[in-house]
């Protein structure tokens, strides 16, 4: 996912954020295998890495906490009418995130402190 990032998240950004006020992103990047195994070898299509990037910040707390974030809960994303659902179980304290069924194992990668 990182060279699809590297070369198509500023379309991605430039041409949903004409559409929002948000210039706060949240982009949940999976390994790069998924995306070899299936049929898209050289280039993910762009509504793919749309449905990847949320127009919010998201924070580890905020996933884990069922105050915030209950099961079930929608979060927007770039591509217009797909949202990701918050698929965390919240019946521990060691609550492990998780977006449409899969875990959130890496936390901020990149932040630049907005």
């Amino acid at each position: 996912m990182s060279l699809s990032l590297e070369v198509a998240l500023p379309t991605v950004i430039s041409s949903t954020t004409i559409n929002t006020s948000s210039s706060v992103i949240t982009i949940f990047a999976p390994p790069d295998d998924p995306f070899y195994k299936f049929k898209y070898y050289r280039q993910p299509p762009i509504t793919l890495l749309q449905y990847h990037v949320a127009p919010t910040k998201l924070e580890q707390e905020t996933l884990r906490s069922p105050a915030a974030t209950p099961h079930g809960s929608k979060i927007d994303t770039f591509l217009p009418g797909h949202p990701l659902v918050v698929t965390t179980q919240h019946n521990s304290t060691e609550a492990a995130a998780s977006i449409n069924g899969v875990q959130i194992t890496q936390w901020n990668i990149y932040n630049d402190g907005n």
